[in-house]
């Protein structure tokens, strides 16, 4: 077979960053002295100046990082097999009526609450379904169904059983499939999941796990009916990120709740800590489910956390765990514990209601936790004793800043910085182009709130370097509406004070005899081909629609089906493209703008 060549890089993605990171430093330095010290500018600005590049991973180093990466879960993964031993010897002599146990106890009832009835097997299966990410056995480039339901599937020896009693529950997809020939064919065994890395800063690679396909199948149903379980208590992960945001401004300003954050939490949730404090029933689904082994580097390791990211039950389970901690502290420290020391028969009865009267006192999102800050320090005491490392430098207990979800407050004022991300491939200059427009939007949004609408974009390093790229690589600059995507051109309403300002070369807007502006834009594009397995598409269209309570009837099968994806992405292999679109003159334009900015046809 021969090899094909490797396509040489157009650019060089450390000095474009470099060059955009020194112009944005040199804003801010000026700006630190315009603002005269004031306190939430001067705190934003030094936070900008040191994330700017926090987040651009260079290439060459990728090999070190992800060797680091395994290093450190190989490290974590022993550590967390002491702590199984060690817990599973406090479980067998447990004393309730210390603080500890208490809280162990009362988080073993928060959890069987939240999940509610015993898990059935036909509640997991309605739900199961492929996601859309890579399998042992599935290639990155094509993560289609059909090529998930391709014999041999992967699974682990857990898991095998599960498969003929959901064909015979989904009789539907049981018949689209190939014919299924003797039961020692049918899978690619798999020890467990496979090792590998994505990126997280420009210094740290996260550790992710490939599943087998068929555990994630399984897992990905698991993942659903906790969801919906979590949900029905009033822990939507839907709005939670934003729940959390709005949580930590407030308490930046009023100081009434911590934001906690830890290290490497999905790699730290111990094996025996999640079978104590979860139902029997559950269990047993996620020992089927879960991957009892990992390989990294060719060697496998056995897991003695319950799992790591990847697995699709790893974050509920996580979230599971991290609030009920939270809540049972919570509890705790409001003298709650007393009830059961007096009374201890009356335990369960009495913590019930209380748990249910305070639920809302705590709020945790993976491993984002919001706690009363009274309640933070025992909270920290306890996860310490569990295996957790509490991320000192994103836990805040104390001042006038908090951090959650993506929120960054100081004194109730936004001080999110922007993190460049490099471009996605250095063979296109297309890539580039689309970096650059990102990094010119989010710029622009920080510009307009310390320098003022009416001279943010006058004398600015950053500008003029952006100009200086555009010139070298020969770009014209695109003009798009604001709804528009970051990275499909400039969404500023001042682009035409830009273009006189800096001299910028221009894509053309072309204004129609109909008032009706016609523009590019660059667009991300997947490839795709055409060879889909109908009848599997269609096994699958419907399940969806049962999972939504709808009733397909077949009249209507016909007109259903068109809602079904006519093709298969190829991911690695996508690109930007050029495509034309056209719009409103008004959206170019901002109130009071002049006509002939725009050439006509």
């Amino acid at each position: 077979m021969v090899k094909r060549k490797a396509l040489k890089a157009l650019f060089n993605v450390a000095e474009i960053s470099t060059l955009i990171d020194a112009a944005i430093t040199s804003d801010l330095d000026t700006s630190i002295a315009d603002a005269g010290c004031e306190e939430v500018v001067s705190f934003f600005i030094e936070a900008q100046k040191a994330s700017t590049l926090k987040k651009v991973e260079v290439e060459s180093e990728k090999d070190k990082l992800e060797k680091e990466a395994f290093a450190a879960f190989i490290s974590r993964n022993e550590i967390m097999a002491a702590f199984n031993h060690q817990f599973d010897c406090y479980i067998d002599d447990l004393d309730e009526r210390d603080m500890l146990g208490f809280v162990l106890r009362t988080s073993k009832i928060i959890i069987e609450d939240v999940l509610g009835p015993d898990l059935t097997a036909d509640e997991v299966f309605q739900h199961s379904k492929h996601g859309n990410g890579t399998s042992i056995g599935v290639k990155y480039t094509d993560t289609s169904i059909e090529a998930k339901w391709a014999w041999p599937i992967s699974a682990t020896d857990s898991i095998k059983p599960a498969l003929p009693y959901y064909l015979n529950w989904n009789f539907q997809l049981a018949a689209s499939l190939p014919q299924v020939v003797e039961p020692t064919m049918r899978f690619e065994d798999s020890k467990g999941s496979r090792a590998t890395t994505v990126p997280k800063t420009s210094e740290k690679r996260r550790m992710i796990a490939i599943e087998p396909t068929l555990n994630m199948f399984f897992q990905q149903g698991l993942m659903t009916v906790m969801y919906r379980r979590l949900k029905d208590w009033g822990l939507d992960v839907a709005s939670l990120p934003l729940t959390h945001q709005r949580l930590a401004q407030a308490s930046s300003i009023t100081s009434k709740n911590a934001t906690i954050d830890f290290s490497n939490a999905s790699d730290s949730v111990g094996l025996s800590l999640v079978n104590y404090l979860f139902p029997k029933s559950w269990l047993t689904w996620f020992h089927a489910c879960r991957s009892p082994s990992m390989e990294i580097s060719g060697v496998d390791h056995k897991l003695h956390v319950y799992a790591t990211m990847g697995n699709a039950t790893t974050f509920p389970v996580e979230l599971l765990v991290f609030y009920a901690l939270a809540l049972s502290c919570e509890l705790y420290n409001n003298h709650v514990s007393r009830y059961y020391k007096v009374y201890p028969s009356l335990l369960k009865h009495t913590l019930l209601k209380s748990i249910r009267d305070n639920k809302h006192c705590v709020s945790v999102f993976g491993d984002d936790c919001i706690v009363p800050r009274e309640t933070c320090l025992l909270f920290i005491e306890v996860c310490s004793s569990l295996g957790f490392s509490v991320n000192n430098a994103k836990t805040f207990c104390h001042g006038p800043f908090r951090e959650s979800c993506g929120g960054d407050f100081y004194r109730g004022v936004c001080v999110r910085p922007v993190f460049i991300k490099g471009p996605i491939n250095t063979t296109r200059l297309s890539s580039l182009e689309a970096f650059l427009y990102t990094v010119w939007n989010e710029c622009d949004r920080i510009y307009q709130n310390l320098y003022g609408t009416l001279t943010y974009l006058y004398d600015k390093a950053l500008f003029r370097c952006l100009r200086s790229l555009f010139v070298r690589f020969n770009f014209k600059v695109r003009v798009v509406p604001n709804d528009f995507p970051s990275d499909s051109g400039l969404r500023s309403s001042d682009w035409q004070r830009f273009v006189k300002h800096y001299n910028f070369a221009l894509h053309p807007i072309v204004l129609d005899q109909h008032g009706t502006a016609h523009f590019s834009y660059l667009s991300f594009k997947f490839k795709e081909k055409l060879d889909l397995d109908e009848p599997l598409r269609c096994s699958d269209h419907l399940q969806k629609r049962c999972n939504e309570r709808l009733d397909i009837l077949f009249s209507v099968l016909p007109v259903a089906l068109k809602s079904v994806n006519p093709t298969r992405r190829l991911r690695k292999n996508g690109q930007y493209n050029v495509a034309t679109s056209l719009g409103s003159y008004s959206k170019f334009v901002p109130s009071g703008g002049r006509a002939h900015a725009l050439p006509s046809s």
